[in-house]
């Protein structure tokens, strides 16, 4: 696909020319659970039928009508926090946007995390 090789060269010259933004902490906490819980809204996410917490490990959980998510927060960086809180809320709005009918059904199972 010759179209997508020169695509790719014209974005990386691009990029070598510009210059890159590092963010410097510290972030606080609550604001970066602010901005977690913003985006996580923004994609979809139903707060009535699952929740946000914090933990050492990510983790993501539960049936459609009570999703548990982790993520961890670093005052020095909010990347890992906010990144974890997207990845989540992609298992997150699996599991709530699962088919009712289906719920007791091999179907509606998770062939494994990887696919979940």
């Amino acid at each position: 696909m010759p179209g997508a090789a020169s695509l790719i060269r014209q974005v990386q010259e691009r990029q070598r020319a510009e210059a890159v933004i590092v963010p410097v902490g510290p972030f606080p906490v609550e604001a970066q659970r602010a901005l977690g819980l913003r985006v996580m809204q923004r994609l979809g996410f139903d707060f009535d039928r699952g929740r946000l917490d914090v933990s050492t490990h990510l983790f993501a959980g539960g049936v459609p009508e009570d999703v548990r998510l982790t993520t961890r927060y670093e005052s020095a960086e909010f990347l890992s926090s906010l990144l974890g809180a997207v990845h989540g809320c992609g298992h997150g709005r699996y599991e709530q946007n699962r088919p009712r009918a289906w719920l007791s059904l091999p179907v509606s199972q998770a062939r494994s995390m990887a696919l979940h």
